[in-house]
C-alpha cells in the first residue's frame, strides 16, 4: 500500500479535486449526495463525509467502492497510527465509506468496515449554587420581535456573558447545559424519572434514565410493602 497521503492542491477544494483527478468521482459523488439529501440527513453530514471520502479516492485514485476492504483497513491504520489523524477523522471516515458503499448496494462491504464503540458522555449540570451564582448574573428580556421568546443564540449570549462574571470554572455552560441541571435537580428532590420523562418530552425513558449516574441522590430508607398495606409506615 502507497503510506504517502496526498494532500488538496492549494486554492482547490479537496471535493473539486477529487472530482478533477478520479475517474468516475463527479458522477458516482452526485448520486451520493442526492441519496443524502433525499434522505434528510444534515449538511455537516454531507460535509464531512464527501471531505473524508475525496481524500481517500484521491489517495487510492479510484472510487472509494472499487478499493478493496484490506486497503481500506491499512488506510484507516496509517491515518491513525502513523499521521496522527483524530478519532473524530476516523469515525467519520468509517462512517462514511458505510454510507457510501449502502448507496452502491455493497451492504457486505459495508459489514466489513471497523466497529464503532459508543462512548456514553455523561451531561454536564451545574449545582443549585452555580446556579444561583449564575442566575444572579442573568438579563432577560424579550427578543427583537414583541411578545416573541428570545432567540437561541441571544441567549446564549447572555449565559456565556454572565458566566464570564461568575467564579464557576466548568466550560461550555449552554441552554442545555441548564435543562441536564433542572433534570438532575429535579431527581435530587425526589421526583420520580417518569414525570421527569414528561417534563423533558423525552420519547424514550433511556435518555432520562442517564440522570442517575449525575444527581447526588441519597438513599432512603427502604421498608416491606406490607408496613404500608396494613398501614404500619
Amino acid at each position: 500500500m502507497n503510506t504517502t497521503l496526498s494532500f488538496p492542491i492549494k486554492g482547490q477544494t479537496i471535493l473539486n479535486q477529487a472530482k478533477d483527478l478520479v475517474p468516475g468521482f463527479a458522477a458516482a459523488f452526485q448520486k451520493f449526495q442526492q441519496h443524502i439529501v433525499l434522505q434528510q440527513n444534515s449538511p455537516s453530514l454531507l460535509s464531512n463525509y464527501s471531505r473524508n471520502l475525496a481524500f481517500l479516492a484521491i489517495h487510492f485514485g479510484k472510487l472509494p467502492h472499487l478499493v478493496s476492504i484490506d486497503e481500506l483497513n491499512a488506510y484507516l491504520y496509517h491515518l491513525t497510527i502513523s499521521q496522527g489523524f483524530s478519532i473524530s477523522y476516523f469515525k467519520q471516515t468509517v462512517f462514511g465509506l458505510k454510507y457510501w458503499f449502502r448507496v452502491f448496494d455493497m451492504e457486505a462491504h459495508a459489514l466489513k468496515m471497523p466497529m464503532i464503540k459508543k462512548t456514553e458522555t455523561l451531561p454536564q449540570v451545574l449545582s443549585k449554587q452555580e446556579c444561583k451564582a449564575l442566575f444572579k448574573k442573568v438579563y432577560l428580556f424579550e427578543g427583537l420581535t414583541p411578545s416573541q421568546p428570545m432567540g437561541e443564540r441571544s441567549i446564549q449570549y447572555i449565559i456565556n456573558e454572565a458566566m464570564l462574571k461568575t467564579s464557576i470554572v466548568k466550560k461550555g455552560v449552554s441552554m442545555h447545559t441548564l435543562r441536564h441541571s433542572f433534570a438532575t435537580h429535579l431527581l435530587e428532590d425526589g421526583i420520580d424519572v417518569y414525570s421527569i420523562q414528561k417534563l423533558l418530552g423525552h420519547a424514550d425513558i433511556r435518555n432520562t434514565l442517564v440522570y442517575l449516574h449525575v444527581a447526588q441522590v441519597k438513599p432512603s430508607i427502604a421498608h416491606s410493602p406490607l408496613d404500608t398495606l396494613y398501614n404500619k409506615q
